[in-house]
Protein backbone atom coordinates (compact mmCIF):
# COMPACT_ATOMS: atom_id res chain seq x y z
CA UNK A 1 0.00 0.00 0.00
CA UNK A 2 0.98 3.35 -0.59
CA UNK A 3 -0.30 6.92 -0.25
CA UNK A 4 -0.08 9.98 -2.97
CA UNK A 5 -1.13 13.25 -1.93
CA UNK A 6 -2.73 15.32 -4.67
CA UNK A 7 -4.36 18.40 -3.22
CA UNK A 8 -5.89 18.31 0.39
CA UNK A 9 -7.10 14.61 -0.87
CA UNK A 10 -5.01 11.23 -0.25
CA UNK A 11 -5.76 8.28 -2.90
CA UNK A 12 -4.97 5.19 -1.78
CA UNK A 13 -3.45 3.02 -4.43
CA UNK A 14 -3.26 -0.76 -4.00
CA UNK A 15 -0.85 -2.41 -6.09
CA UNK A 16 -0.38 -6.04 -5.53
CA UNK A 17 2.99 -6.92 -6.45
CA UNK A 18 1.23 -10.50 -7.40
CA UNK A 19 0.66 -8.94 -10.71
CA UNK A 20 3.88 -9.04 -12.65
CA UNK A 21 3.94 -6.52 -15.67
CA UNK A 22 6.41 -4.02 -14.47
CA UNK A 23 4.33 -1.59 -13.37
CA UNK A 24 2.17 -0.52 -16.51
CA UNK A 25 -1.65 -1.60 -16.95
CA UNK A 26 -2.90 -4.18 -19.48
CA UNK A 27 -4.45 -2.00 -22.27
CA UNK A 28 -7.43 -3.70 -24.07
CA UNK A 29 -8.51 -1.90 -27.04
CA UNK A 30 -13.03 -2.41 -27.61
CA UNK A 31 -14.62 -2.19 -30.36
CA UNK A 32 -18.72 -2.20 -29.45
CA UNK A 33 -21.71 -2.85 -32.13
CA UNK A 34 -20.33 -4.14 -35.71
CA UNK A 35 -19.96 -0.67 -37.34
CA UNK A 36 -18.22 -1.62 -40.88
CA UNK A 37 -15.32 1.37 -40.08
CA UNK A 38 -14.21 -0.59 -37.17
CA UNK A 39 -13.31 -3.52 -40.63
CA UNK A 40 -12.17 -1.02 -42.82
CA UNK A 41 -10.37 1.36 -40.91
CA UNK A 42 -9.61 0.21 -37.46
CA UNK A 43 -8.35 -3.01 -38.39
CA UNK A 44 -5.61 -1.87 -40.94
CA UNK A 45 -4.33 0.54 -38.63
CA UNK A 46 -4.33 -2.13 -35.64
CA UNK A 47 -2.30 -4.73 -38.01
CA UNK A 48 -0.08 -1.71 -38.37
CA UNK A 49 0.71 -1.27 -34.90
CA UNK A 50 0.69 -5.06 -34.20
CA UNK A 51 -1.64 -4.95 -32.26
CA UNK A 52 -5.27 -6.79 -31.57
CA UNK A 53 -8.38 -6.01 -30.45
CA UNK A 54 -11.58 -7.16 -28.99
CA UNK A 55 -14.95 -6.98 -31.25
CA UNK A 56 -18.20 -6.56 -28.83
CA UNK A 57 -20.72 -8.14 -31.40
CA UNK A 58 -24.45 -7.84 -31.84
CA UNK A 59 -24.99 -11.65 -33.98
CA UNK A 60 -28.19 -9.40 -35.45
CA UNK A 61 -26.63 -6.90 -37.36
CA UNK A 62 -24.00 -9.59 -38.90
CA UNK A 63 -24.39 -9.06 -42.99
CA UNK A 64 -26.43 -6.28 -42.82
CA UNK A 65 -25.70 -2.96 -44.60
CA UNK A 66 -23.22 -0.75 -42.75
CA UNK A 67 -21.88 -3.33 -40.82
CA UNK A 68 -19.46 -6.30 -40.51
CA UNK A 69 -20.08 -8.80 -42.31
CA UNK A 70 -19.70 -12.74 -40.51
CA UNK A 71 -16.41 -13.40 -42.88
CA UNK A 72 -15.17 -10.23 -41.89
CA UNK A 73 -15.66 -10.71 -38.04
CA UNK A 74 -13.99 -14.79 -38.75
CA UNK A 75 -10.87 -12.54 -40.56
CA UNK A 76 -10.83 -10.52 -37.07
CA UNK A 77 -10.13 -13.33 -35.01
CA UNK A 78 -7.93 -15.58 -36.99
CA UNK A 79 -5.61 -12.26 -36.80
CA UNK A 80 -5.76 -12.67 -32.76
CA UNK A 81 -9.01 -10.60 -32.20
CA UNK A 82 -11.97 -11.87 -29.63
CA UNK A 83 -15.20 -11.80 -30.35
CA UNK A 84 -17.50 -11.20 -27.87
CA UNK A 85 -21.21 -11.17 -27.34
CA UNK A 86 -23.13 -7.77 -26.95
CA UNK A 87 -27.21 -9.46 -27.73
CA UNK A 88 -28.53 -9.93 -30.79
CA UNK A 89 -30.18 -6.70 -31.44
CA UNK A 90 -28.05 -4.10 -28.88
CA UNK A 91 -31.47 -4.53 -26.97
CA UNK A 92 -31.06 -2.68 -23.33
CA UNK A 93 -31.41 -5.40 -20.51
CA UNK A 94 -33.06 -2.98 -18.21
CA UNK A 95 -35.68 -2.22 -20.34
CA UNK A 96 -37.09 -5.59 -21.25
CA UNK A 97 -38.63 -8.67 -18.91
CA UNK A 98 -35.73 -11.30 -17.62
CA UNK A 99 -36.87 -13.68 -19.97
CA UNK A 100 -36.72 -11.37 -22.94
CA UNK A 101 -33.37 -10.17 -22.14
CA UNK A 102 -31.87 -14.21 -21.28
CA UNK A 103 -33.04 -15.00 -25.07
CA UNK A 104 -31.34 -12.02 -26.29
CA UNK A 105 -28.46 -12.91 -24.23
CA UNK A 106 -28.50 -16.93 -25.18
CA UNK A 107 -29.67 -16.74 -28.87
CA UNK A 108 -26.48 -14.02 -29.35
CA UNK A 109 -24.13 -16.78 -27.70
CA UNK A 110 -25.78 -19.33 -29.82
CA UNK A 111 -25.24 -17.33 -33.16
CA UNK A 112 -21.81 -16.77 -32.09
CA UNK A 113 -21.37 -20.34 -31.58
CA UNK A 114 -22.39 -21.11 -35.19
CA UNK A 115 -19.97 -19.17 -36.69
CA UNK A 116 -17.18 -21.24 -35.05
CA UNK A 117 -16.50 -18.78 -32.19
CA UNK A 118 -16.16 -19.11 -28.44
CA UNK A 119 -17.00 -16.03 -26.60
CA UNK A 120 -16.25 -15.64 -23.18
CA UNK A 121 -17.08 -12.00 -22.69
CA UNK A 122 -20.32 -9.93 -22.46
CA UNK A 123 -20.58 -6.33 -22.99
CA UNK A 124 -23.70 -4.67 -21.21
CA UNK A 125 -25.43 -2.36 -23.60
CA UNK A 126 -25.38 0.66 -22.76
CA UNK A 127 -24.22 -0.47 -19.26
CA UNK A 128 -27.43 -1.34 -18.34
CA UNK A 129 -28.35 -4.16 -16.69
CA UNK A 130 -30.88 -5.01 -13.56
CA UNK A 131 -29.79 -6.58 -10.77
CA UNK A 132 -31.61 -9.84 -11.86
CA UNK A 133 -30.65 -9.73 -15.42
CA UNK A 134 -27.05 -9.27 -14.40
CA UNK A 135 -27.19 -12.88 -12.49
CA UNK A 136 -28.61 -14.81 -15.47
CA UNK A 137 -25.24 -13.63 -17.60
CA UNK A 138 -23.06 -15.82 -15.74
CA UNK A 139 -24.27 -18.66 -17.04
CA UNK A 140 -23.52 -18.06 -20.15
CA UNK A 141 -20.07 -15.49 -20.32
CA UNK A 142 -17.07 -15.72 -18.07
CA UNK A 143 -16.39 -12.17 -17.91
CA UNK A 144 -19.10 -9.23 -18.11
CA UNK A 145 -17.76 -5.35 -19.35
CA UNK A 146 -19.77 -2.54 -18.19
CA UNK A 147 -19.77 1.04 -19.32
CA UNK A 148 -18.46 2.84 -16.64
CA UNK A 149 -14.95 3.91 -15.91
CA UNK A 150 -14.44 2.47 -12.71
CA UNK A 151 -10.71 1.54 -11.51
CA UNK A 152 -9.33 -1.81 -12.69
CA UNK A 153 -7.12 -2.39 -9.90
CA UNK A 154 -5.92 -6.21 -9.39
CA UNK A 155 -7.59 -8.62 -9.13
CA UNK A 156 -10.05 -7.29 -10.85
CA UNK A 157 -13.62 -8.47 -10.72
CA UNK A 158 -14.22 -10.52 -13.97
CA UNK A 159 -18.23 -9.47 -13.25
CA UNK A 160 -17.54 -5.42 -13.40
CA UNK A 161 -15.14 -4.38 -15.46
CA UNK A 162 -14.96 -1.09 -16.05
CA UNK A 163 -13.60 0.52 -19.40
CA UNK A 164 -12.98 4.35 -20.91
CA UNK A 165 -15.24 4.75 -24.10
CA UNK A 166 -14.06 7.64 -26.33
CA UNK A 167 -16.50 10.26 -27.78
CA UNK A 168 -16.97 12.29 -30.20
CA UNK A 169 -15.94 15.81 -28.18
CA UNK A 170 -12.57 13.79 -27.44
CA UNK A 171 -9.29 14.08 -28.77
CA UNK A 172 -6.69 11.86 -28.54
CA UNK A 173 -5.69 13.63 -25.72
CA UNK A 174 -8.24 12.31 -23.46
CA UNK A 175 -7.41 8.91 -24.02
CA UNK A 176 -4.33 9.35 -23.24
CA UNK A 177 -4.14 10.78 -20.63
CA UNK A 178 -6.56 8.33 -19.30
CA UNK A 179 -3.72 5.46 -19.84
CA UNK A 180 -1.01 8.00 -17.75
CA UNK A 181 -3.79 7.83 -15.04
CA UNK A 182 -3.91 4.51 -14.96
CA UNK A 183 -0.11 3.71 -14.96
CA UNK A 184 0.21 6.39 -12.65
CA UNK A 185 -2.42 4.47 -10.11
CA UNK A 186 -1.27 0.85 -10.56
CA UNK A 187 -3.70 -0.26 -12.39
CA UNK A 188 -3.55 -3.52 -13.98
CA UNK A 189 -5.88 -3.46 -16.85
CA UNK A 190 -7.56 -0.25 -18.77
CA UNK A 191 -9.99 -0.87 -21.49
CA UNK A 192 -10.62 1.67 -23.80
CA UNK A 193 -13.54 1.28 -25.96
CA UNK A 194 -14.43 2.69 -29.40
CA UNK A 195 -17.35 2.03 -32.23
CA UNK A 196 -17.12 4.30 -35.14
CA UNK A 197 -14.25 5.77 -37.36
CA UNK A 198 -15.47 8.47 -39.72
CA UNK A 199 -13.55 11.77 -40.87
CA UNK A 200 -15.87 14.45 -40.20
CA UNK A 201 -16.20 16.32 -36.80
CA UNK A 202 -19.44 14.82 -35.06
CA UNK A 203 -20.82 12.31 -37.59
CA UNK A 204 -21.58 9.79 -34.96
CA UNK A 205 -21.61 10.74 -31.15
CA UNK A 206 -19.10 8.29 -30.32
CA UNK A 207 -16.77 8.42 -32.82
CA UNK A 208 -13.25 8.52 -32.85
CA UNK A 209 -11.53 10.11 -36.14
CA UNK A 210 -8.47 7.77 -37.26
CA UNK A 211 -5.81 10.50 -37.53
CA UNK A 212 -6.94 10.27 -33.71
CA UNK A 213 -7.06 6.75 -33.35
CA UNK A 214 -3.61 6.52 -35.07
CA UNK A 215 -2.37 8.91 -32.32
CA UNK A 216 -3.63 6.31 -29.49
CA UNK A 217 -2.18 3.91 -30.88
CA UNK A 218 1.40 5.48 -31.24
CA UNK A 219 1.36 6.72 -27.90
CA UNK A 220 0.60 2.77 -26.77
CA UNK A 221 3.48 1.74 -28.57
CA UNK A 222 6.00 4.52 -27.95
CA UNK A 223 5.33 3.24 -24.02
CA UNK A 224 5.56 -0.02 -24.82
CA UNK A 225 2.69 -0.77 -23.34
CA UNK A 226 0.95 -4.30 -23.83
CA UNK A 227 -1.85 -4.87 -25.70
CA UNK A 228 -4.15 -7.79 -25.14
CA UNK A 229 -7.91 -8.95 -25.91
CA UNK A 230 -9.98 -8.44 -22.48
CA UNK A 231 -10.15 -12.44 -22.47
CA UNK A 232 -6.60 -13.06 -22.34
CA UNK A 233 -6.10 -9.80 -19.96
CA UNK A 234 -8.65 -11.36 -17.33
CA UNK A 235 -7.01 -14.52 -17.06
CA UNK A 236 -3.84 -12.82 -16.25
CA UNK A 237 -5.45 -10.39 -13.42
CA UNK A 238 -9.30 -11.38 -13.09
CA UNK A 239 -10.25 -12.52 -9.69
Amino acid sequence: MKFLLIGFFALLISCDQSFPNSGNPLVVLTFDDNNCTIYNTAYPLIQEFGFVGTCVTCSGRCDQPGYITWQQLSELSNAGWEIAGHTVNHVILNSITPEEAEMEIYNDLLALRAQGFEPVTFALPKGKVSADILEIIPHYYRYIRHSLDTINFFPVDVKAIGYYPMQSFYSENEVITRLQLATWRGECLIVIGFHNFCMEDGCMPDNCKPSEFREILQYIKDQNLEVVTLAQALERCGN
